[in-house]
């Protein structure tokens, strides 16, 4: 039941990048934001299948 918090967490976090994007003046701070939030997003699908 934890995962869906975590995947709604995540998709407000992302959301938050897109529209705030214009207001970041360091791309690569951005680029290693997307880097992280894609990889806990595959630990994520990764032990949801492994916990079902």
């Amino acid at each position: 039941m934890i995962t869906p918090m975590v995947i709604r967490y995540a998709i407000s976090v992302l959301i938050t990048l897109i529209f705030g994007n214009q207001l970041l003046f360091l791309p690569f701070i951005v680029h290693i934001i997307y880097s992280a939030l894609i990889a806990a997003f595959i630990i994520i699908l990764i032990i949801s299948v492994i916990c079902c």
